[in-house]
């Protein structure tokens, strides 16, 4: 994962820097330094895409209806 996939996906989260930091109980620095080009490990790429999965999906009209 990229910086700009990692930044990609924290704005999908609705997340600022500060609150993914909290999230993945990193600093903020360490996420900035991420999505400038720092170092992503594999574990941290993991982390986040694990949050990701786990957001809540809006439900769409179609799917809310009863057969």
């Amino acid at each position: 994962m990229g910086p700009l996939e990692y930044k990609a996906i924290r704005e999908r989260l609705g997340l600022t820097q500060a609150a993914l930091a909290v999230a993945l109980d990193v600093s903020r620095k360490t996420i900035n330094q991420r999505e400038q080009g720092g170092t992503i490990t594999r574990e941290a790429a993991m982390a986040l895409e694990l949050l990701e999965l786990r957001r809540p999906r809006p439900v769409r009209k179609s799917e809310n209806r009863k057969a």
